[in-house]
């Protein structure tokens, strides 16, 4: 649980839900798959993108 998150939330049995709503919190397993796959996608753009930039460079010679 986010320490931000600890001041305006209760905690109902294995259930966090905010004062200000009755939504639950999001699952932390969540963002952090979002997370990796996130930097999975950034890892093979960049490396794409370099694959695409070295070939120019040997075209060109």
């Amino acid at each position: 649980m986010n320490i931000l998150d600890f001041n305006n939330a209760e905690c109902v049995g294995d259930g966090c839900y905010h004062n200000y709503g009755t939504a639950p919190k999001t699952n932390p397993y969540i963002i952090t798959i979002g997370i990796i796959f996130a930097c999975i996608c950034i890892t093979t753009l960049i490396i794409s993108i370099y694959k695409h930039i070295k070939h120019k460079d040997e075209e060109s010679k």
